[in-house]
């Protein structure tokens, strides 16, 4: 959009290579940031009120900041 103020355009396409870059498997290291990684969670069984829940397998983003 030509009328979007330059730090929104600027975080959208940091998010577009973002969700580009981990849905390929591959790290991103924004220099100042931080990196941000796809960490996968194993399926799993844990317990409610007593009772056995199936935890599905799940990818999400994990992220380690600059120091």
């Amino acid at each position: 959009m030509p009328d979007e103020p330059l730090p929104e355009r600027v975080a959208r396409a940091l998010a577009d290579v973002l969700a580009e870059s981990l849905a390929q498997g591959t790290s991103v290291d924004v220099p100042g940031l931080g990196l941000f990684w796809r960490r996968h969670e194993p399926g799993r069984v844990g317990e409610r009120s007593g009772q056995p829940v199936m935890h599905p397998p799940a990818d999400g983003v994990a992220f380690t900041p600059s120091r």
